[in-house]
């Protein structure tokens, strides 16, 4: 798909989708997809109050890394 269906369908910028395009072999599809399920459980977590705003982005990217 071109830029504009991506940007639509995934939310991301034009800009962002070109990074995510740059990096097409560096991940295996599981790893994308295990990575975005752990970002949409933290964004629920701090959103219901299970998750410190002010930690999320260190935890997740230590559990990611």
């Amino acid at each position: 798909g071109n830029a504009p269906d991506m940007t639509e369908r995934t939310g991301l910028t034009a800009w962002q989708v070109k990074l995510a395009k740059e990096k097409l072999n560096y991940f295996t599809t599981g790893e994308l997809l295990y990575s975005l399920e752990f970002i949409r459980k933290m964004e629920t977590g701090i959103k219901t109050g299970r998750v410190e705003a002010n930690i999320a982005l260190d935890y997740t990217l230590v559990s990611l890394i």
